[in-house]
């Protein structure tokens, strides 16, 4: 599988978490560069998504990680480099 595809379904992963963990929301995940916070996530949100990130992908972000994850282009990269791709 080539890094491309990879990188798409970490995202589509990324993507169906937020949708699951905030179920009320109608968010509109088309820019992977968009903030979360700016897409009316709040800090609730935003930690239960990483918190089920971890659960999924088997790892723990570290408190460097949460600064540098602000959108889902982010969050997949930052997964990407845990996951060693």
């Amino acid at each position: 599988m080539s890094a491309n595809n990879n990188m798409v379904d970490i995202r589509e992963k990324v993507v169906a978490v937020i949708k699951e963990v905030c179920v009320s929301e109608e968010l509109d995940l088309t820019d992977d560069t968009k903030p979360l916070f700016e897409l009316g996530l709040d800090s609730l949100d935003f930690s239960s998504v990483l918190m089920a990130i971890e659960d999924v992908y088997q790892f723990e972000f570290s408190d460097n990680d949460m600064d540098k994850v602000a959108s889902v282009g982010d969050i997949c990269s930052l997964i990407e480099a845990k996951l060693g791709r």
